[in-house]
């Protein structure tokens, strides 16, 4: 599946929840818990394809698999 970065709806709307609730967070984890809502939407917006969110987001797939990873994200 190819999905074009104008077709995907705007992932940080889907983040403000993780920032709303991160108040009086240390900026490391607030910033985790972004990345962590960001990939996790992408990725869903990507049929959950690892290759295809790791395109979109311009990383490479072997470090997309690790934060897939580490986030616990399936």
């Amino acid at each position: 599946t190819n999905v074009a970065n104008d077709q995907l709806s705007d992932p940080i709307d889907s983040t403000e929840a993780a920032v709303n609730s991160a108040d009086s967070l240390p900026l490391k984890e607030a910033m985790k818990r972004f990345e962590k809502a960001y990939i996790e939407n992408v990725y869903r917006q990507c049929g959950n394809n690892a290759i295809l969110t790791a395109k979109m987001l311009h990383v490479h797939k072997t470090g997309m698999y690790r934060k897939l990873k580490d986030y616990n994200i399936k």
